[in-house]
């Protein structure tokens, strides 16, 4: 069952417990169940229903069916000895407004006819008084206060309501100035990022270009001092032909005088008169021989102390190109290091700066996702701001219209019936019977 000790809204669909389009059967789990204090109920809703109400033996009674042509949109039930209450309908999303009563209630005593309107008092008690002739000055002075009273707490809950549509739209308007700038600043960020990146970008193009304008320096360097090395290969070949050339041509004029001279010797039995002119002819030409090999020997040390010097050179060259191929790569290796703490250094900044977006991006959304939860929540609680309002709205004045309606009846026999109204509270029933008493009294008379 449901708990029914403060107001509550009905929807057909959802609130199986209290609406439904079947007539209840189920006296364990159905039915808004009466609470100690209550005298009645009070329902405003817009469209047709039939209400049952459940006895304290189990048994569900239909005590009053309202048509679409005779239904009132405000309507209010006493309890009684009943300790349950239902709606049935057909009608398709119905809801119904339901507020508990405690106190008197001004009721209609005759469900069975279609006249809808009230016409009896109920009391704290079970008592029921129906109402004859008109009311009062005194009375219409009492629903006088009781409309100014309403108005001030309407005019109260129109302030409060203007105050809080003020401060929503204060806090709306703050939430986009605090997104704004958080887009803005995220924005200025990233092109900040971006400038540096490329920077970066321009930087490592540099080094590239001076990288690869060093190996080309180096290889033309190379390749240069590659054909020294072959010219200087070709020349000491060269040499080393002349060489062998000069001392295969002196072995061959060795052994030509070799042969002369034992030529001459085997003749100089012979010829002793031209011994002497052949030694000296021998002698001369021997000389010549050893000044020859002389020269030989003098440009052969020359040109080994040409070699030596062009070894020392070319491996002064080699040792200088090795220092600087060993420079080039220290160069290089310090470039690739620089090289890869920037790149290490921009992944990291690029990382930090992902991380620090979708931080800013979590933030953002949860903000939009707070600010449509207020939104939503502010919505909802003017809404049902909203239907109060209009729900007492229409109870106070269905009852005062009903009241004023019957101002202009006999006023002589209805100010007793005011007198007992006003007298009536939760320590007054023994006042209230007595005045019962007196008015049955003239009635009967």
């Amino acid at each position: 069952m449901a708990d029914f000790s403060s107001n509550i809204t009905v929807v057909l669909g959802s609130d199986t417990e209290v609406i439904g389009s079947a007539a209840p059967t189920d006296n364990v789990t159905v039915g808004a169940v009466k609470e100690s204090g209550q005298t009645g109920l009070y329902i405003n809703t817009d469209k047709a229903y039939t209400a049952w109400f459940k006895s304290s033996d189990g048994t569900w009674t239909s005590v009053k069916a309202f048509s679409s042509s005779n239904f009132p949109t405000s309507f209010t039930f006493a309890w009684g000895d009943y300790t349950a209450f239902f709606i049935q309908t057909s009608e398709d999303s119905h809801v119904a407004y339901l507020y508990p009563r405690t106190g008197p209630l001004y009721v209609d005593s005759d469900l069975s006819d279609d006249t809808n309107s009230p016409d009896s008092v109920v009391t704290g008690g079970d008592m029921v008084y129906t109402v004859y002739g008109s009311i009062s000055g005194g009375a219409v002075a009492v629903l006088e206060g009781v409309d100014s009273s309403l108005q001030t707490r309407l005019s109260t809950e129109e302030a409060t309501r203007g105050t809080a549509d003020t401060s929503l739209t204060a806090r709306v308007s703050t939430e986009e100035a605090t997104r704004g700038t958080a887009v803005s600043s995220l924005t200025t960020r990233i092109s900040t990022e971006e400038v540096n990146r490329a920077t970066a970008d321009s930087s490592l193009a540099d080094v590239d270009t001076g990288l690869s304008n060093s190996i080309n320096s180096l290889s033309t360097r190379i390749g240069t001092e590659e054909t020294a090395s072959s010219s200087l290969s070709t020349r000491v070949s060269a040499e080393e032909a002349a060489r062998a050339n000069a001392d295969s041509s002196l072995t061959t004029r060795v052994s030509t005088e070799e042969v002369g001279r034992s030529t001459a010797v085997s003749s100089l039995a012979d010829v002793d008169t031209g011994l002497s002119n052949s030694v000296s002819s021998l002698s001369t030409r021997i000389g010549a021989e050893e000044g020859s090999s002389s020269s030989l020997t003098t440009r052969i040390s020359s040109e080994e102390v040409t070699r030596a010097n062009a070894d020392s050179s070319l491996a002064a060259r080699i040792g200088a190109e090795e220092t600087a191929s060993s420079s080039l790569a220290t160069r290089i290796a310090t470039e690739e290091a620089t090289r890869s703490t920037a790149d290490a250094s921009l992944t990291t900044r690029l990382s930090s700066e992902e991380a620090t977006r979708s931080a800013a991006d979590s933030t953002l959304t949860a903000a939009a996702g707070s600010l449509t939860t207020r939104v939503a929540a502010e919505e909802t609680a003017r809404a049902s701001v909203d239907a109060l309002i209009s729900a007492a709205v229409s109870t106070e004045k269905v009852r005062v219209d009903a009241i004023l309606a019957s101002a202009d009846a006999d006023k002589d026999t209805f100010v007793e019936v005011v007198s007992l109204i006003n007298a009536v509270d939760t320590d007054g029933d023994n006042a209230v019977a007595s005045v019962v008493s007196n008015l049955n009294a003239e009635i009967s008379a």
